[in-house]
């Protein structure tokens, strides 16, 4: 078994965790995602991502 570390990690690599993702790194986090499936499939739960939500303006800081 292999031991990785980061500061962060998101259990899901669906269209929201991606891009916090995104959002963490470029904050200069290290980052895991960890994805149940290995292939893209176009149906998710988490259809929208709405920019100016309580969660978003913490990281636009």
């Amino acid at each position: 078994m292999q031991t990785m570390q980061a500061d962060v990690c998101i259990v899901g690599g669906g269209p929201s965790g991606l891009t916090l993702a995104l959002e963490l790194v470029r904050k200069k986090l290290n980052v895991i995602v960890v994805e149940q499936t290995s292939v893209y499939v176009r149906s998710f739960r988490g259809e929208s991502i709405w920019r100016r939500s309580n969660v978003g303006n913490s990281f636009a800081k």
